[in-house]
């Protein structure tokens, strides 16, 4: 393992040192002017952890550009689909990580903020932000928010006798929301939260307000 994890170094220190070359070389800048070892991008794959996917340092490299560069570097390098995808989701991060430095955020604004975003453009910028409020928001993401579920599925909850239709979907979601938050802890919590759904029957809003409505209150209430 110890082998390993020198090897894998070794390939960042070399992609570093390849990338600096191509730099001063001004080959960088004649694939796309706007495609630099920029002083953070660099900073990253310093950091960057033993087994760091490369698309997360390909990322920290381009997390700074400009979407409409980004589009015309996509068609000079003809780059593939998920190299594109992992740079849109840096670029597209980077304009939302502002409201990720807010240390009092809930888990569950933090997981719609970051949801369906490559989790290696989630990386790259944990990297990048090292330290930062919003740097501790990435890693947990990837070490534990982004895995987070609710116990009851679609299926309990046509069981429990909720109609077919999209609030199934958003119930699912309310009730994932709940657990993130800590206001749903077990099974049995979250099929209470649907029984009182059930009786009181109000109108479902979309989930990712980072409150969860408790059913039947004059103002729908908060968990």
């Amino acid at each position: 393992m110890a082998d390993m994890d020198a090897a894998v170094i070794d390939n960042i220190n070399r992609l570093e040192d390849q990338l600096r070359r191509a730099q001063e070389l001004g080959l960088l800048q004649a694939i796309h002017p706007a495609l630099r070892l920029e002083p953070a991008a660099l900073r990253a794959l310093e950091a960057a952890p033993p087994g760091a996917p490369l698309l997360a340092l390909w990322a920290a490299l381009v997390h700074g550009i400009a979407p409409s560069d980004l589009r015309l570097l996509e068609k000079r390098l003809a780059l593939p689909r998920a190299w594109s995808r992992v740079a849109r989701d840096a670029v597209a991060l980077g304009q939302r990580l502002a409201r990720l430095d807010d240390a009092g955020l809930r888990p569950s604004q933090v997981f719609h903020l970051l949801e369906g975003l490559d989790q290696r453009a989630v990386q790259a910028w944990a990297i990048l932000r090292d330290g930062s409020s919003a740097g501790q928001w990435l890693r947990r993401f990837l070490t534990d928010l982004c895995e987070v579920k609710a116990e009851v599925n679609g299926e309990r909850l046509l069981a429990l006798g909720v109609p077919e239709g999209p609030q199934v979907g958003i119930l699912l979601e309310q009730l994932r929301d709940g657990r993130l938050d800590g206001a749903l802890r077990s099974r049995e919590d979250e099929e209470g939260y649907v029984r009182r759904w059930l009786s009181s029957a109000p109108p479902l809003a979309e989930s990712g307000s980072g409150e969860l409505k408790e059913p039947g209150g004059p103002d729908g209430g908060v968990l």
